[in-house]
């Protein structure tokens, strides 16, 4: 049995590098799967990049709230922030979804570097 076993680790320790080059293959199929079927899931749109340095977000949307959310109403927002846009000034009443929104705006940013 032992003699079997180490035939084994050494056959695989040989094999090692293709494992692990496969392994990655493997995760790498699952990460895009997985984007590819929550963006399905929550009706997510791929971004549309350019050279601009602008923000133009049309029905944007907190996944984490429309989640906590489930069947009420999630109201998307729009975010524009164009090259002459120096300063962007958010007002309103406590608890009016100011934090959200720029949490949201985060978010969509970061998930369209994701893809």
């Amino acid at each position: 049995e032992y003699k079997l076993f180490v035939k084994i680790r050494d056959d695989i320790k040989q094999s090692i590098k293709r494992i692990q080059d496969l392994a990655d293959a493997v995760a790498a199929i699952d990460v895009l799967q997985s984007f590819a079927a929550v963006s399905e899931e929550y009706r997510f749109v791929r971004p549309t990049l350019t050279n601009k340095h602008i923000v133009d977000i049309t029905d944007g949307r907190h996944p984490v709230v429309e989640k906590v959310l489930g069947h009420q109403q999630y109201v998307p927002n729009d975010v524009n922030l164009a090259e002459d846009t120096s300063i962007l000034l958010i007002t309103g009443p406590n608890m009016s979804g100011k934090s959200t929104y720029m949490r949201q705006m985060a978010l969509c940013v970061i998930m369209n570097q994701m893809g």
